[in-house]
């Protein structure tokens, strides 16, 4: 039996269940072949008439057969059976190559099996099929995009808000995936448009922010986190777009104050938020502070290298070189690579 050429597991997929397409009753592909059309031997001459009754109702087999693919592709996916779901639409697009409902329908399976790259490919065939749609273009970007094809994501993107440009969605994904690039003035354009269509699109004004820090604005940056802050208050990461944008403008007491609202259960659990919350208070030479953080979130979790390092990092810059060694040789022995020379130096001038 042929396989379709875009799904390299297809083969492994059939092998391993077939046996339950054969019990379940749903091998399409006999299906697909009992709806052909054939003319009998010795018939008459087609006329123009017949030719367009057949072709229509070769039309109308093709469309029950495709629909009735994607019936039993849906209930095993409703069933969590995508495997078999896959094996049900590869072999109907066997039979039927160019039916663009069944070609999206199982990009958007294999998606749902994690083949992001398989998927893309095979939404990118499926949407000259038949009519364009942004929500076909908007799919195939967000496959490419997964599976790591940016720049094709940026293509599909641009598409979707070509035919729908009143969406705010896909200035808003266009903007994120070209920030992803690296290209900033069109990222920053398609931004705009989306918080102009979408006043409210909060990842677009936390990522316009991000932008200006990027290029050196903080006081246009810091009026992009507080409409972004104003609509996700709850949201703690966007303060570190905010403290950064401050330590830009030279406001460490600000900054610091920033992060230290955050929820410390928060803080003490991510290593960002530690980060970005010790840089403010180190531009403030409060190093007793910064260690007092680390070393509450060290005892949180002991085994965590990274966390010794800082700890002795601090400690030694607020004078307590004891117990900034002791942290120091935690993290030599949990692997850190600079933990080791930083032992050796504390070794030196810590006491007994």
């Amino acid at each position: 039996m042929m396989m379709s050429p875009a799904a390299p597991n297809a083969a492994k997929r059939w092998l391993a269940i077939i046996p339950a397409l054969l019990l379940a009753g749903v091998l399409v592909v006999v299906a697909l072949k009992a709806t052909s059309s054939s003319s009998p031997t010795g018939a008459a001459a087609p006329t123009p008439q017949s030719q367009a009754a057949a072709a229509s109702k070769d039309a109308a087999d093709r469309a029950a057969a495709a629909k009735k693919a994607m019936d039993a592709a849906a209930a095993q996916v409703d069933a969590g059976e995508i495997e078999t779901a896959l094996v049900i639409l590869e072999g109907a697009l066997v039979e039927l190559p160019h039916d663009q409902q069944l070609r999206l329908m199982y990009a958007e399976t294999l998606a749902m099996s994690g083949d992001f790259a398989s998927a893309y490919e095979q939404a990118d065939q499926a949407i000259p099929l038949g009519p364009d749609h942004p929500e076909y273009r908007h799919a195939a970007a967000m496959y490419a995009n997964k599976a790591g094809l940016p720049e094709q994501a940026e293509a599909q993107w641009l598409m979707a808000q070509k035919l729908d440009p009143n969406n705010p969605k896909y200035p808003l994904d266009l903007g994120l995936v070209q920030y992803k690039l690296s290209n900033l003035p069109e990222a920053k354009k398609n931004l705009l448009v989306a918080t102009r269509l979408a006043p409210d699109a909060a990842e677009a004004w936390a990522v316009l922010a991000q932008i200006a820090l990027d290029e050196d604005h903080p006081s246009v940056g810091l009026q992009h986190i507080a409409r972004a802050r104003s609509l996700k208050p709850d949201m703690w990461q966007l303060r570190l777009t905010e403290s950064r944008l401050l330590r830009r403008e030279n406001r460490p007491d600000d900054a610091a104050q920033t992060m230290l609202d955050i929820d410390e259960s928060i803080l003490l659990m991510n290593n960002p938020a530690l980060e970005e919350a010790t840089a403010s208070l180190g531009m403030q030479n409060d190093f007793a502070r910064a260690a007092s953080l680390y070393t509450k979130a060290a005892a949180q979790r002991p085994r965590d290298a990274e966390l010794a390092y800082w700890c002795a990092y601090w400690l030694d810059r607020a004078g307590d070189a004891k117990r900034a060694f002791d942290y120091a040789r935690r993290a030599e022995l949990g692997g850190h690579p600079l933990a080791g020379p930083l032992r050796e130096r504390l070794a030196q001038v810590a006491p007994e």
